[in-house]
């Protein structure tokens, strides 16, 4: 692993391992993030990795600390939880993800909870390309925060649904990651009609992959 990587990951551990137990990788995978990776998405991530090795309880510990909004001690303010954050995207995509990941971690239903998680990072993503679309053709468009937006939604993928995809099928992964570059670059040279036709194709790649159950679903 190379020092980038190293650097990115021990500050994610430094930050929250005063609050949460910490779960570490167990695989190289390391991709780049830029900007934000907010409390919510770090310990999703935690939680997603414990399942994968076997430590369910531990996952489950987190899991209940994030449910509601939660303060983290590196952050002023509260952060939105999973039920804030899932009861949202059921009113924007009209999906019932609140309920589902609540019954899941009551059940304790580990495989479950692990793809409610999965589910509910790749709406996230799609919210903020929903967000970045409504400013496509703006005369006040300014492309440093148009970049921002696409970077927040992109590390959604790249932070906690593509390790998965890197252990299992690398070359599919590596495929859906350079859609998301030629997205970048759509992006900064203003081909919104090529923007939203890569989207899809993103879309439709990470739905086949996980097995979600929204064919056919409109997202924006």
């Amino acid at each position: 692993m190379d020092l980038k990587c190293l650097v990115h990951r021990y500050t994610l551990i430094a930050s929250f391992i005063l609050f949460f137990p910490v779960a570490f990788p167990s695989n190289g995978w390391c991709h780049e993030v830029v900007g934000e990776v907010t409390p919510l998405m770090v310990q999703t991530k935690n939680t997603l990795t414990l399942i994968d090795n076997g430590r369910n309880e531990q996952a489950l510990t987190i899991a209940w600390k994030i449910y509601e909004d939660f303060q983290s001690p590196m952050r002023q303010g509260t952060e939105a939880g999973l039920k804030t954050s899932s009861a949202r995207i059921d009113k924007t995509f009209g999906t019932k993800l609140k309920s589902s990941l609540n019954s899941s971690i009551k059940r304790k239903n580990y495989q479950e909870l692990q793809k409610e998680l999965r589910l509910l990072s790749f709406f996230l993503m799609l919210e903020k390309f929903n967000v970045l679309e409504k400013t496509f053709g703006k005369k006040n468009a300014n492309l440093s925060a148009q970049r921002t937006i696409f970077w927040l939604g992109r590390n959604y993928f790249s932070y906690l649904l593509e390790p998965t995809m890197g252990k299992l099928d690398p070359i599919e992964e590596k495929r859906l990651d350079r859609l998301l570059d030629k997205m970048l670059y759509s992006l900064e040279d203003g081909e919104w009609n090529t923007f939203k036709s890569l989207r899809k194709e993103l879309e439709n790649g990470t739905i086949h992959f996980f097995k979600f159950p929204v064919f056919g679903h409109t997202f924006n």
